[in-house]
């Protein structure tokens, strides 16, 4: 984990690098990623900082609902019960994404509605060996 300088931004990680919102790590994420984290970016294009910090949160609920049903849990399957949209409200054009819950599915997590500062608060994530 490499924490980055005042001058780096999340839209230019270093080279080999992925960057995460500390914010995320709230939620239990860990490193490698789940595997249909990573599909559901390449599904709607987006990078993992792309999204919002509640956004992981939803995902990483959807897996979790998926294993107590003992269901396999897919990236197409999260798509029909999620929408992912761009998070104009509070990101202007910057490309955030949020995840909210279709119609007819509803999730729970005590996630909290504003959180402040999360977009200046990142690091950079490496694999051990440097590559």
């Amino acid at each position: 984990m490499l924490v980055p300088l005042e001058t780096d931004i999340i839209d230019n990680p270093l080279p080999g690098c992925i960057d995460v919102y500390l914010e995320a790590f709230k939620y239990g994420p860990s490193f490698l990623l789940p595997k249909i984290i990573m599909e559901i970016n390449q599904m709607y294009d987006i990078a993992v900082a792309q999204l919002v910090p509640n956004a992981l949160a939803s995902i990483l609920l959807f897996i979790a609902t998926c294993r107590l049903k003992h269901l396999e849990y897919m990236a197409l399957v999260f798509s029909y019960l999620h929408i992912i949209q761009h998070n104009i409200k509070t990101c202007g054009d910057k490309g955030w994404y949020l995840v909210a819950c279709g119609p007819s599915y509803m999730s729970s997590l005590d996630k909290p509605s504003s959180i402040h500062g999360w977009k200046y608060r990142f690091v950079f994530i490496k694999k051990a060996n440097g590559n």
